[in-house]
């Protein structure tokens, strides 16, 4: 009886231990997740006006946040306008959903100056020209905040956008991990603003990001 006990527990270990590996494809990667990881690389280096230059990361931070694909770019343009970098990262949907900028940024010594609120970018036919393709969603939701981390110069603050795409738009849902957890591969979007302490810099990253969204639109999902 004490035999059959034992080898009836150690079926159930096994069959749940290999529903969850089938569950968290620990022993495979699906062919949407690493064709969407790799159409990172196509996304231009160029958003109408905006040119940008790739910023060299540490990817120990990238690996734990299990990010498949991603880069890291700092985009200006004509006038003295930015700089705002520009993360883009790809994985599994239940490994984009979670550490936000509110948790990834207190981490590096900023505060969050107030509750992170969302809105709405709309980017319409207008926006486009010879230079910008035609958007594949109308409008984009957007978490966004201000962070600031003081210091000897004065305080540093820095404006934060913060939205997923797993393939029907960018969103900012209230539980992103619960809304994308059928995807099959999810995007996560982080843009940055570094802006003085006493000014909000709101329209230049609503500017850029009218910009971005239809580049990032045709090269991730066209």
């Amino acid at each position: 009886m004490r035999s059959t006990t034992l080898v009836a527990a150690c079926v159930l270990l096994l069959a749940s231990g290999l529903a969850h590996g089938l569950w968290t494809e620990r022993w495979r990667t699906s062919q949407p997740l690493m064709a969407a990881c790799a159409r990172i690389a196509d996304v231009p280096t160029t958003a109408g006006p905006w040119q940008s230059i790739p910023v060299e990361v540490d990817p120990e931070p990238y690996q734990q946040a299990r990010a498949l694909g991603y880069w890291m770019r700092r985009y200006t343009r004509e006038g003295g306008k930015g700089p705002v970098t520009v993360i883009l990262m790809c994985g599994r949907a239940k490994d984009m959903s979670v550490h936000t900028p509110d948790v990834c940024y207190s981490g590096a010594g900023f505060d969050l100056v107030s509750e992170p609120k969302k809105q709405t970018v709309a980017v319409s036919r207008a926006d486009a020209s010879d230079w910008l393709p035609l958007p594949l969603w109308p409008t984009a939701e957007f978490w966004t905040g201000r962070f600031r981390r003081p210091s000897k110069t004065g305080p540093g603050e820095l404006r934060i956008y913060w939205a997923w795409n797993g393939g029907a738009g960018w969103q900012a849902p209230t539980s992103p991990r619960l809304t994308f957890s059928h995807e099959p591969f999810l995007y996560k979007l982080y843009v940055v603003h570094e802006i003085p302490g006493d000014i909000d810099g709101n329209a230049v990253t609503i500017e850029f990001l009218r910009a971005l969204l239809p580049v990032l639109d045709r090269s991730l999902f066209e």
